[in-house]
This record gives C-alpha cells, structure tokens and sequence, in this order.
C-alpha cells in the first residue's frame, strides 16, 4: 500500500512539474529586496518597451509556472521605452519573470541593480 502511494505522488508531482521552471533552495542564488532595477531585452539585445516584469518571492520548495500565483508575486513593473524597470517591495525577491506577447524570460539570480532579463520567442 505504501508502495502503490509513493507511485502514485511521484506520477502526480512528475504531471504538475511538466513544462514548469523548479526554484529549489538547494541551488544557492542571491536576492534582493527594497528597489529592484534592471532591464529587459530580445533576443538581439534590444530594448524591449511595454513588457511585464513580475518579481517573485518563493517560501521553501515552490515551482511557478507564468503566470505565477498571486500569492507568490512581489511586485510588478512595465518597462519603459529603454526597456527598464523599477520595482519596490519589502519582500525578498528571489526571482524576476518578463513578458511581452509569446516572449517570455526569468532570472534567478536577482540583486538591487543591474539585472538583465532576455525575452525569447
């Protein structure tokens, strides 16, 4: 019995983890919190206008599939016509998520300035 319910959770996590992006703590990544800037590019390094960054705080073992759970969202910015963005939370933001139409894009690794999120098709 206890068999056949190991087998039967694996299946089940194995289905709701397909196509999904796992953010695990046993991967050491730096976050941030207070004002979280940076900016989003394509694929040809061009600034991209009008995407939809999302910053992401995660608690234990979480796996986020855009869009994320509200719950899980820090704060939330749409780039300028540079591609920048600015956004200010109290949360640790250990993740931020981009997009534009069927461009999409993530960073784990996030800090107060600098971060470069690069949208693909």
């Amino acid at each position: 019995m206890k068999r056949i319910l190991i087998t039967t959770v694996s299946i089940l996590v194995a289905v709701l983890c397909q196509g999904c992006v796992m953010i695990c703590p046993s991967k050491p990544h730096s976050s941030a919190t207070g004002k979280i800037q940076g900016k989003v590019v394509d694929a040809l390094g061009k600034p991209v206008e009008g995407a939809q960054v999302m910053a992401i705080y995660k608690r234990g073992w979480t796996t986020f599939c855009p869009p994320v759970p509200n719950g899980f969202v820090a704060g939330s910015a749409v780039t300028d016509s540079k591609g920048r963005f600015l956004i200010t939370t109290k949360k640790r933001v250990d993740a931020l998520s981009a997009s534009r139409g069927r461009q999409r894009g993530a960073l784990e690794d996030v800090y107060q300035q600098g971060n470069c999120i690069i949208l693909k098709p």
